[in-house]
């Protein structure tokens, strides 16, 4: 499969950006998401996510939250399965 855009990986704060990928198949059903992501040497990963307002310790942000099929290294010792968006105003 050929992206439309090739680049170098690149950091952003603790993440590395390895590969370009389409995400397709995007279905939004009252506040659920679901989309089918496709990676540049064609494999797919299915995500789910809900938008919700997000409560930590009295302080609520809305945005997207995924949850990861697979867990997400940030660090060596340090993965999550679960990522959020905060909608920015």
């Amino acid at each position: 499969m050929q992206l439309p855009h090739n680049r170098q990986p690149k950091k952003t704060g603790l993440l590395f950006l390895h590969q370009m990928s389409l995400v397709k198949q995007n279905i939004l059903k009252d506040a659920l998401f679901t989309a089918t992501k496709i990676n540049s040497d064609g494999s797919k990963i299915f995500l789910e996510g809900v938008f919700i307002d997000k409560n930590d310790n009295g302080h609520v942000d809305f945005g997207l939250g995924i949850k990861l099929p697979n867990p997400l290294a940030i660090r060596e010792s340090v993965h999550t399965d679960k990522i959020f968006f905060l909608k920015s105003n």
